[in-house]
Parts: structure tokens; C-alpha cells; sequence
């Protein structure tokens, strides 16, 4: 059986972060209290303190005519 790769929201990575920095948690503790391999947040602090880890800005949604065909067959 192979796993399947976890992904988690940049919301959940910012708040695994903020345990970390703010409320003092040690990496193992938040990794082993939200289930995940604490490795990975190491790069997460990095990037956030880098400032390439912010919360993603709402898409605007997709307009109707962008999911209809590129107007093939009509007159």
C-alpha cells in the first residue's frame, strides 16, 4: 500500500507556526498535537519568517462564460 501525501492549508501551517513562536510550543509538541512529521515545520518557520508563508488572497470567482467551450461551432 502506498500513502497517500498529506497537504495542508497555509491557514493550518500558519497556526502550527504561530505555537511555535508565540506560545512557545517546541516543533515535536505542535507536530505530535496536530498529527503531523514536526520536520516539516522547520521549513514553515523559515518561509514565514522569510515572508514567502502568508495566507493565500481569496480567487475571485470564475466568470460563466470561461467554462463554456472557447465558442467553437457557434454562429
Amino acid at each position: 500500500m502506498s500513502r497517500r501525501k498529506r497537504t495542508f492549508t497555509t491557514d493550518f501551517k500558519l497556526e502550527a507556526v504561530r505555537r511555535v513562536l508565540e506560545d512557545g510550543e517546541t516543533p515535536l509538541q505542535v507536530g505530535t498535537a496536530l498529527e503531523f512529521d514536526h520536520n516539516l515545520l522547520y521549513s514553515w518557520i523559515e518561509r514565514f519568517e522569510a515572508g514567502t508563508l502568508s495566507p493565500m488572497p481569496e480567487r475571485p470567482p470564475i466568470p460563466d462564460d470561461m467554462d463554456e467551450e472557447d465558442g467553437e461551432g457557434e454562429d
